[in-house]
């Protein structure tokens, strides 16, 4: 099986032609350009018969993904886009994707409109989402529409999640705190990244971690409270606090339940 990358700016037509004769391609990556553009309607003629299986798209803006091969994927990842719709996918219909990754920007709201709008992830087994350059949840969606969204996808067994949210500082907004219970059942792997701000709030991890009705086919957990906006640097004191109750709330988690595979994000 092979890949084709279209880097910089949207394949023109002539471009498209010229890969027409290409056989068993399997993954196709489009990161757009300076426009931020992505003409990928091309895609259902001249790749009918490609055996594709993932697709890529990255720095993609305002644009409606509008191809059949979206019903037929395994693995669909978001990187750095902003604002995509999938018009061409009703909420009735077959979707084979088993993988969906979305990297920042506004990752959660892409997440909730897929759910909301498109049969894509009514099978998906695996979800990666990051979200930490606060782009999410200032137009379309409220924060509480993540945890409610996700808590329908029953046949998640992967769910990795690095998030971090501008209004952790009021807990009556910050929809991290009580995202615990909002994981789906069915989870046998999970991976978690929030912000230092959460070692104040950990009730909620508490008590689901007390709970043998939380999470019961769970196998492995990776957990820490690392993750700033943008990446800015974490206070030496702060970080230590959170290192600490990471590894008490983990040691909690082993002691209820010896039989899952515990960790911290090393760095």
């Amino acid at each position: 099986m092979g890949m084709i990358k279209f880097y910089g700016d949207t394949p023109s037509l002539a471009i498209w032609e010229s890969v027409q004769d290409f056989k068993h391609i399997s993954h196709l990556e489009m990161i757009s350009g300076f426009d931020e553009v992505c003409t990928i309607a091309p895609l259902d003629e001249i790749g009918r018969f490609w055996p594709l299986e993932s697709l890529l798209l990255g720095d993609v803006c305002g644009e409606d993904i509008n191809t059949n091969h979206l019903r037929t994927i395994k693995s669909l990842t978001l990187l750095y886009c902003c604002g995509l719709s999938f018009n061409s996918i009703s909420l009735e219909g077959p979707s084979q994707l088993n993988e969906l990754i979305i990297i920042e920007n506004d990752a959660c709201d892409h997440f909730i409109k897929m759910k909301e709008e498109t049969c894509l992830i009514n099978n998906l087994s695996q979800l990666k989402i990051q979200s930490t350059n606060g782009c999410d949840f200032s137009h379309q969606y409220e924060r509480e529409c993540f945890g409610k969204t996700l808590i329908q996808c029953n046949s998640l067994k992967s769910l990795d999640l690095t998030l971090h949210d501008l209004s952790d500082d009021s807990p009556r907004e910050n929809y991290l705190i009580d995202l615990p219970y909002f994981f789906p059942s069915n989870i046998e792997i999970l991976r978690f990244r929030g912000p230092p701000s959460l070692t104040n709030h950990l009730s909620v991890w508490q008590k689901c971690i007390e709970d043998p009705k939380w999470l019961p086919k769970l196998k492995s957990i990776k957990f820490s409270l690392d993750v700033t906006f943008n990446g800015k640097e974490i206070p030496l004191e702060t970080e230590n606090i959170a290192h600490q109750q990471c590894l008490q709330l983990l040691n909690d988690l082993e002691s209820f339940r010896p039989s899952i595979t515990i960790s911290t994000f090393s760095h």
